[in-house]
């Protein structure tokens, strides 16, 4: 073997140890449960939250061209067994408005699922960002506002919206009639799928990131401090580096997740018949409620 063919054997192997490392590292999250979700339609899945003791999935039917929210019941779903029987109480409704049918992320504020519909493209694109409520699956005409980019991502606070256009480039904040008080690049390269606001001035994203695209996915749980309405002032708290559930497979961030009950759940896949996974990961530096 020629130097040459030596030294970009060496180049080959170091790469492969560095990823094998970087790809290993992670928190050791603790798998409390998994769970079936016994949904037969091909779906997309976009985002997900938890209130009133049901799970809420957003995803896109890319052929239909159709946007969809889905209410689960919790305490079906941890008795459900498929080899057993039995069933699950869903509820089905379509938020496409036009030529939006991209749904967000999905985050749970008081007596609204926060959520936005968008062109299924980057900018230039358009958005309606809408308060869902829970328990009639209807938006609340008096609390709906349009934007010009693409929002992939919501999170709401008492008086606040947040928003992540698409791949989470940059941060939007508006007020809950629709004002916009600021916008701003994101302090992370990471393209989150999912945002949640965490009392009093955090956000908690998770997503999916490649180093130098040589390296495997992995995924990323940030938590990301709010300093006001400047973006420009928000900066990167703690970041978490999750390992995949088994050997194979998509990363646990790469489509929805959320935080209830001092548990993390992950729904890494698209539907028909995803698998929910709850956690409980204990390396964060500051208390959940």
């Amino acid at each position: 073997m020629g130097r040459r063919m030596k030294g970009k054997t060496l180049f080959i192997f170091c790469w492969i140890g560095l990823a094998f490392c970087l790809h290993s590292e992670g928190a050791e999250p603790e798998l409390i449960s998994r769970f079936l979700i016994p949904i037969n339609e091909k779906c997309h899945t976009q985002g997900m939250d938890i209130t009133g003791g049901n799970l809420y999935v957003s995803c896109v039917n890319r052929k239909a061209q159709r946007a969809y929210l889905y209410e689960i019941s919790l305490s079906d779903l941890s008795g459900y067994r498929e080899d057993a029987g039995g069933s699950v109480s869903i509820r089905k409704k379509d938020l496409t408005r036009g030529d939006r049918y991209h749904p967000s992320g999905l985050d749970a504020r008081g007596e609204c699922l926060w959520v936005a519909v968008a062109e299924y493209h980057p900018a230039p694109a358009s958005s309606t960002l809408m308060c869902v409520d829970p328990e009639t699956l209807e938006p609340e005409p008096e609390l709906r506002f349009e934007v010009d980019d693409h929002i992939g991502a919501v999170a709401a606070s008492d008086d606040r919206i947040f928003g992540a256009n698409w791949d989470a480039r940059s941060f939007y904040v508006w007020d809950w009639s629709g004002k916009e008080l600021g916008r701003g690049p994101s302090p992370t390269e990471v393209a989150y799928q999912d945002c949640k606001y965490i009392a009093p001035r955090y956000l908690l994203c998770t997503g999916t990131k490649s180093l130098l695209g040589l390296i495997p996915t992995r995924g990323i749980l940030d938590l990301i401090e709010i300093k006001g309405d400047d973006v420009s002032e928000w900066n990167l708290r703690q970041r978490v580096i999750l390992k995949k559930p088994g050997l194979s497979g998509p990363a646990l961030t790469r489509e929805a997740s959320c935080y209830a009950d001092g548990k993390f759940y992950f729904l890494p896949r698209d539907l028909p018949r995803p698998t929910l996974y709850e956690y409980r990961i204990e390396s964060l530096d500051i208390e959940l409620p």
